[in-house]
Order: structure tokens, then sequence, then C-alpha cells
């Protein structure tokens, strides 16, 4: 009875033939996918995932399908979930620290602010590659209260996708368009 026990959690936890070199390939492959994801991300749908840097999204994407596959899948062993969660976050940590030091990957990690509007004028071609078209731009400008783009001295897209608006002192109604009458 004992060993029929024993058994049974050994391939709940380990699974079958499972050994420590195993558990290192686990960790190694989640580290290498994590990356090639953090890349493709950073490069294609950095701007739409707004409130969370590309790191975060991808670390809840992985763990929250995981933690799915590992409920649902008998022949997931619980000890690879456990090194892959346990890998994750310690990678994540390493990745964190080294963009402290390199702020070339802490533009892949975190982001970064990028000037969309200037003493209330578009920049067009900002527009363009970050993807945003001027109908969003508005309505996120709306959100802020912000009724014509004359009322804005700067406004960046921060590297998790939100809208920073610093209010111009005088607007000028001259210059800039509606946010309103643009819907």
């Amino acid at each position: 009875m004992l060993d029929s026990i024993i058994h049974w959690l050994q391939r709940i936890f380990l699974g079958e033939g499972y050994t420590m070199f195993r558990a290192i390939e686990v960790a190694l492959r989640t580290s290498f996918i994590f990356l090639y994801a953090l890349i493709n991300i950073y490069f294609f749908y950095r701007k739409s995932i707004i409130h969370y840097t590309s790191v975060e999204f991808i670390f809840l994407l992985v763990i929250g399908t995981l933690i799915g596959d590992t409920m649902l899948f008998r022949s997931l062993p619980l000890f690879s979930t456990m090194v892959i969660i346990t890998s994750l976050i310690y990678f994540v940590k390493l990745l964190l620290r080294l963009s402290l030091h390199w702020p070339s990957l802490k533009r892949i990690i975190i982001g970064s602010s990028t000037l969309i509007i200037e003493n209330g004028h578009i920049k067009k071609d900002v527009l363009f590659t970050q993807g945003i078209s001027k109908k969003q731009l508005f309505e996120l400008l709306r959100l802020k209260g912000i009724k014509h783009t004359s009322e804005v001295k700067y406004a960046f897209i921060e590297g998790v996708g939100q809208l920073s608006v610093l209010k111009a002192q005088s607007p000028n109604q001259n210059i800039g368009i509606s946010t309103v009458l643009e819907i």
C-alpha cells in the first residue's frame, strides 16, 4: 500500500523517468522561449499591451498557460511546472537586474517614452511607428480631459503604452486639432 502511494506521488510530481538533467533542460527551454516571445512582443505588439511591460505580459501568459496545462494534462508532472515557474521568476529577476546596467535591454523590457505631441502638433511619423491611429490618440486625449491638441505642451506614449500629457500654460486655438470633432 505504501509503495503504491509513493509510486503515485512520484508519478504526479516527477513523471516517469524524470532526472535532474530534465529539470535543467526544462529551465533552459523556458528561458529561451521566454526571450523569443519577449523579442517578438517588443517588435510587433509593444504598444498594444497597455499597463504591462513586455516581460510582465509574457510572464503572465506563460504562467497562465502552464498552470492550466498542469491542471488539465495528467502527463505533465507537477515538478516540471514548479521548475518552470521557479526558473521564470529567477530569469525575470535577472533580466530586470541586467536592464539596470544595459539601457538597450531596459528599452526592450520596460520600453521607453516617445514624444507624440509637441506644442499642440501631432508627430504623424510617431503615430505610424507606434501603430496608433489618430482616432485612438484623440480617445486617449479625451480620457485626459483634452478637448484640443493646442492644450498639450508635450504628450508621450510611455513604455507601458499609456499616454502622459503635460498641458500648455496658454493654449493657442489657432494651432492643433479638436479631439472632440474628430470622433
